[in-house]
């Protein structure tokens, strides 16, 4: 069992909600498990801890990487981004078995010639020697003799000695050499084989781990991408403009027109929401192609934001190909100037003390522009200047100010709710403060601001 803790700078003033990918050789439920698939971090505290667990089976799979991904679930606050959002593990195999440590790597092209390690495992000492030889698959796809060659490799064999617990590790070297031939990405497959049957002679009971072992090679010489110029990755609705850029990685030998299209997973609608032109011409002896996406105002608020997945694809020149590191999709968020709000009806309250040995209570208005898709709740925070004391110049009835509520059955008059805070005779000459905050997060899960946020209170004297 390993626990893995996700932390942040600071604390945030509202809970973090983080969803939690996996990737990686090991398979989720039967290599292992994880708690949580969610995780929260409460406002103002700093950590939240993943467990990650690992599941004994009779397979022998050698060494299994996990890889822990986190992303945002819904909007972050204001000025956070994440940072290191990956995590690897690694799951070392208890069973008698001998392998390859890894079932691939990819590499990028090298701009120069470049050693590839590959390691080879075994569980446990063995009882008499064993020697496997590691042999040259057909299925791959890059060369390995000549001039022209893409690896050089020549078959060799790892021997494992008996009762030797200090070296149950080999190591073999590919050497990846650097090229301009336009080509396109390959693979060099290798595989473990025992011609001599040592596994199970002299007293050994071993079997195969990760027999087979695949290095992907992408070439660096040709290849189409896109991306953004723009840090933010956004645009305002309000006739904002964002310029996607799609680049390649040497200019092109003659022009080229790729084809733009929305993914089905957009939520926003071409034409509704924004414009962008159909196609894209890169020139030739060029090396990258801008266009525009344009926001339309449409006046309509939207619960939540709007994405355009913006995909390229058409046909390329002989030798070239798109990227397949690099995703074709590129993510474009529409800003909403009519983002739905909820927040005070009035920013401040002017009011008088009352008399020695009296109080009076005093009523503050929420409204919501508009009905929740689900029930949400927030909260009030004390701050000001010159404070008056809550319990002892101001109070709070149970359950006011502290948890003000909005249902989805609420329309019309119910739209607005009160706050309700009692004033006393001391609090003459004082001010209070009063901020609503999401602090559930229910709030921007909907797509809401919180607009105006802050009420005064100023109380004078009789």
């Amino acid at each position: 069992m390993a626990e893995v803790t996700i932390e942040v700078d600071m604390p945030s003033p509202t809970p973090i909600t983080l969803n939690i990918a996996t990737s990686g050789d090991a398979e989720l439920n039967t290599d292992y498990r994880i708690s949580p698939t969610s995780l929260t971090i409460p406002a103002r505290q700093s950590t939240g801890t993943i467990t990650v667990t690992s599941i004994d089976d009779d397979d022998g799979e050698g060494r299994e990487s996990i890889v822990l991904t986190i992303s945002a679930s819904g909007a972050l606050p204001e000025g956070w981004t994440l940072g290191d959002a990956e995590h690897t593990l690694e799951i070392l195999d208890d069973d008698l078995a001998v392998g390859f440590a890894r079932a691939s790597d990819t590499v990028d092209e090298p701009s120069s010639d470049t050693d590839h390690t590959i390691d080879i495992e075994i569980t446990s000492a063995p009882s008499a020697d064993i020697t496997l030889e590691v042999t040259l698959l057909d299925t791959s796809t890059a060369s390995t003799t000549g001039a022209a060659a893409d690896v050089t490799y020549s078959p060799t064999s790892v021997t494992f000695m008996a009762n030797d617990s200090t070296s149950l590790s080999k190591t073999i070297t590919l050497n990846v050499k650097s090229d301009t031939t336009k080509e396109l990405s390959e693979h060099i497959e290798l595989r473990l084989t025992d011609d001599n049957g040592t596994l199970m002679s002299g007293g050994n009971a071993f079997s195969f781990g990760q027999r087979n072992y695949r290095l992907n090679i992408n070439a660096s010489d040709n290849t189409v991408s896109i991306d953004s110029d723009m840090s933010s990755d956004t645009l305002d609705e309000n006739d904002g403009t964002a310029n996607v850029v799609v680049r390649v990685d040497k200019p092109l030998p003659a022009s080229t027109t790729l084809n733009l299209s929305a993914a089905s997973t957009s939520t926003a609608v071409a034409g509704m929401h924004y414009t962008v032109p159909s196609t894209l011409t890169i020139q030739g002896g060029s090396d990258t192609g801008t266009l525009a996406l344009t926001g339309i105002d449409n006046q309509t608020e939207q619960q939540s934001a709007l994405t355009i997945d913006l995909e390229i694809s058409g046909t390329l020149p002989e030798g070239w190909s798109f990227d397949a590191s690099d995703p074709l999709t590129h993510q474009v968020t529409i800003i909403d100037d009519e983002r739905p709000t909820v927040g005070w009806v009035d920013t401040a309250s002017d009011l008088t003390a009352p008399p020695s040995g009296s109080n009076i209570m005093h009523m503050i208005m929420v409204r919501m522009s508009q009905t929740p898709s689900s029930p949400v709740r927030f909260s009030t925070q004390v701050t000001g200047g010159v404070e008056g004391i809550v319990g002892g110049d101001f109070a709070f009835p149970a359950n006011g100010c502290d948890a003000i509520q909005f249902r989805t059955t609420d329309t019309g008059a119910n739209l607005t709710k009160s706050c309700e805070i009692i004033i006393f005779p001391s609090a003459a000459g004082k001010t209070l403060t009063m901020t609503l905050v999401d602090n559930l997060g229910q709030l921007a899960n909907q797509g809401f601001t919180i607009d105006p946020a802050t009420h005064v209170v100023t109380v004078s004297a009789p």
